[in-house]
């Protein structure tokens, strides 16, 4: 009788859950879970978006045989991966130098901490726009800068050689708030003891910094190295209202190529077989990196 009593009243919590349950898992499945088996689909088959999808044909895999004999794939994917290899080597030391900054300042420290973050909460489309206007060649207050300091003044995001980077300092300049407020709290759960015990010993600021802050944020450090991979393959909006990916794809993109593959040549099949590699490089990285976090945790616990 009271085993009865129990499966019933389990089976009630059971059905309770799902009940609640059901509208974030309805979400979850129309929005993510669709939209991945139809990119999927599509990237087997040849479809302009203009005739019915029934009429889409289907090629195998000669949409993901063709990516790489396609010059400007080929170039907007390395243009990705350098975004994504200069934003992780710079900025976590630009990001954990603005934390260091803001914990040490004892003037107004909120605010300091709330203009950081500005750039991350600002749209990233009205930035764009600012930032447009900054590198603009002839009109920039930038070249105006250069000028006054009696320096030609730069083509910037309208030179091929000069539009990669001067994105990439876009990128910095929204990013690094957002993973200077993570490593900042990182630095506010160090103990004080661990400092003031290196002071007694005679260690100096450096040997600090070393020896007791770089090991402590190694975890913080893991956590920021995988969201700056992350965000950048995916990077698109600044991208789309600075350049557009030119001038002649030196600052594209693979997300952007993406878009004007499936809108603007209505290549839906093989843009679908770009999306999925790029889903392929972005769960490989965070894989590889969640098991990095978890060996090194597994080692610091031994």
């Amino acid at each position: 009788m009271v085993n009865c009593k129990r499966k019933s009243l389990e089976s009630s919590y059971t059905k309770a859950a799902l009940l609640f349950l059901t509208p974030s898992l309805a979400f979850f499945a129309v929005f993510f879970v669709f939209p991945l088996f139809f990119t999927l689909y599509l990237s087997f088959h040849e479809w302009d978006m203009l005739s019915p999808l029934g009429e889409a044909k289907g090629i195998g895999l000669s949409n993901f045989a063709g990516l790489f004999s396609d010059s400007r794939f080929v170039k907007t994917l390395l243009n990705t991966f350098i975004y994504v290899g200069s934003n992780l080597v710079l900025m976590p030391v630009i990001a954990l130098v603005i934390a260091l900054l803001l914990k040490s300042t004892k003037f107004l420290p909120r605010l300091w901490r709330l203009i950081f973050f500005l750039p991350v909460v600002t749209s990233v489309v009205a930035m764009s726009l600012v930032w447009q206007y900054i590198f603009d060649p002839t009109f920039g207050p930038l070249n105006e800068f250069l000028k006054a300091l009696g320096l030609p003044p730069q083509g910037w995001t309208m030179a091929p050689s000069q539009s990669l980077p001067s994105i990439l300092i876009v990128l910095l300049w929204q990013g690094a708030g957002y993973y200077a407020i993570i490593y900042l709290a990182g630095l506010m759960g160090i103990s004080r003891d661990y400092y003031e015990a290196a002071e007694l010993d005679g260690a100096n600021g450096w040997q600090s910094f070393r020896s007791i802050t770089l090991p402590f944020l190694r975890p913080t450090t893991e956590f920021v190295l995988v969201m700056i991979a992350v965000n950048t393959f995916q990077v698109f909006t600044p991208i789309f209202v600075i350049t557009n990916g030119g001038p002649v794809d030196s600052s594209n993109v693979l997300g952007l190529y993406i878009y004007q593959t499936a809108f603007e040549f209505l290549k839906m099949g093989k843009a679908s077989s770009m999306a999925v590699v790029l889903f392929v490089l972005v769960m490989s990285f965070s894989v590889i990196q969640i098991k990095i976090m978890r060996r090194n945790a597994n080692g610091q616990d031994e």
